[in-house]
């Protein structure tokens, strides 16, 4: 049986070798609570993670409702303080993504990689 927080690792690793970083963030709102509809404010945390862009092939675009300017990342799990979701948003330079969804792979029960569907 594999160690789960090993292969974890060894995916980081290997995202490290010959990918990039990027920025994924999550911006929380907080609400009044006389007026819950109303955003007081709102605060954006930005974390840092090693991926590569493993894009949709045209195959996985015929007939389905991946748009045409939508993209995949694949990144790592391992040392990465949150578990993305929808709505976050994932820099690739300049250019800011946001994500539509995300498919974790697993090694039993830990993360290793999130597959990320972002769109423009």
């Amino acid at each position: 049986m594999p160690d789960a927080a090993a292969t974890a690792t060894r995916a980081l690793d290997q995202l490290q070798r010959g990918g990039t970083t990027y920025t994924l963030t999550r911006t929380a709102a907080t609400v009044a609570t006389d007026e819950p509809w109303k955003v007081d404010s709102a605060s954006a945390t930005a974390y840092t993670v090693t991926g590569i862009l493993a894009d949709f092939t045209a195959t996985e675009r015929a007939n389905t409702h991946i748009g045409t300017t939508d993209r995949r990342y694949l990144i790592a799990a391992s040392g990465l303080a949150i578990v993305p979701e929808p709505g976050d948003t994932l820099t690739d330079d300049s250019e800011i993504l946001t994500v539509v969804s995300v498919q974790p792979i697993r090694c039993k029960a830990t993360d290793v990689l999130y597959f990320l569907h972002v769109g423009r």
